[in-house]
């Protein structure tokens, strides 16, 4: 966990508002699927996915290799490093962290996010997660407009699978 993730966050783009009730299409990444609005513009760059619409609202996830591997039981150290790589997050977006909490994705202990901040005009939310798999550290990662639609967002977290 470290600089890479903080890049990760800065490169996504893409918005759009989803109905109320979306059609929704799966999508795949290697290792990993997610349910994502259908319409969307779906980009790969080797393991990674993102899902975008539009000049703001994204979903996606970004896979890291871990330098060693993480067992449930390391669950106590790997909180506060995954805390102090949000607040790297947070500084690197010029925003405000909004304390983390623990979550369950795909049956796992998670870490879950929320940065507020400013870009072009517009204020923001990234929503993120870090889930801890083996040798791998998957970020799911959303944006969204403040006080927007949060659908795909809610969508990415309560469909995300391992396999």
């Amino acid at each position: 966990m470290g600089l890479s993730a903080v890049v990760i966050v800065l490169a996504g783009c893409g918005s759009g508002h989803t109905s109320a009730s979306p059609k929704l299409s799966t999508v795949a990444g290697r290792g990993y699927r997610f349910l994502a609005p259908r319409g969307w513009r779906v980009r790969r760059i080797g393991s990674d996915v993102t899902v975008t619409s539009g000049p703001v609202d994204l979903v996606g996830v970004t896979r890291f290799r871990l330098a060693r591997r993480y067992r449930p039981g390391l669950w106590g150290k790997a909180v506060p490093a995954l805390d102090r790589a949000a607040g790297q997050l947070a500084m690197q977006l010029g925003g405000r962290l909004r304390a983390g909490t623990t979550v369950v994705l795909a049956g796992r202990r998670a870490r879950e996010y929320e940065i507020d901040y400013e870009r072009s005009g517009r204020q923001l939310v990234d929503r993120t997660a870090f889930v801890l798999d083996g040798r791998r550290e998957l970020q799911l990662l959303c944006r969204f407009e403040a006080r927007g639609d949060d659908t795909a967002c809610r969508t990415l977290f309560s469909s995300f699978r391992l396999g």
